[in-house]
């Protein structure tokens, strides 16, 4: 069977959108869900900051979620989430209970704090990157949304990290589509294990 590889955009089911403040070095990524699906999850790293996580598990009542929301600003990032969910709210996307509509939005955040300012992702930045994905539009990659603050390289000190940020990748099998969202901020370097 022919492997090849296709845009994230190709999947479908899903946009993608992001808000991002570049004098922070911080953002927002947010994938709005157009339709039901089935999430999962893996929680690496020293010091998770995450939202939302229990809904991953096969013991949780509801595991569609309305949208995922990748940030920047280490727990403090986890207030995007509110601005999320009012968007989505407002939009009547969500889980329908009665005359309510409940926004199920997972959240993971990476470590991108700087001692130079307080400016984190907050509600706006959510309510900006959901708004972001209406576009439907190919997304950046690189230093955007969640990706903005990302870095590698600081096993040896913050003055010889290098700047990472976010990217996609996706592949078709026969009819089998597969993509992967990835912010990579790492505390050692990236390898190039062909090449050394």
């Amino acid at each position: 069977m022919e492997v090849k590889e296709i845009s994230i955009t190709d999947i479908g089911g899903f946009r993608i959108g992001n808000a991002q403040d570049y004098d922070a070095m911080t953002g927002v990524t947010a994938i709005v869900f157009d339709r039901e699906n089935t999430a999962g999850i893996d929680i690496s790293g020293g010091g998770p900051a995450a939202r939302e996580s229990f809904l991953f598990t096969p013991l949780s009542y509801k595991q569609s979620i309305t949208a995922l929301l990748l940030s920047g600003g280490s727990a403090y990032g986890l207030a995007a989430a509110t601005g999320a969910m009012q968007y989505l709210e407002e939009h009547g996307m969500g889980y329908r209970l009665a005359d309510m509509v409940i926004p199920i939005v997972p959240q993971s955040c990476i470590f991108d704090l700087s001692t130079k300012t307080k400016v984190r992702p907050d509600a706006k930045m959510g309510y900006a990157a959901c708004k972001d994905a209406e576009r439907n539009a190919l997304p950046q990659s690189g230093n955007v949304g969640g990706g903005c603050g990302a870095s590698v390289g600081k096993l040896c000190g913050l003055k010889r990290a290098q700047k990472s940020g976010i990217g996609y990748y996706a592949l078709q099998v026969g009819e089998l589509k597969v993509g992967a969202i990835v912010i990579v901020n790492a505390l050692g370097d990236v390898f190039d294990f062909r090449n050394g």
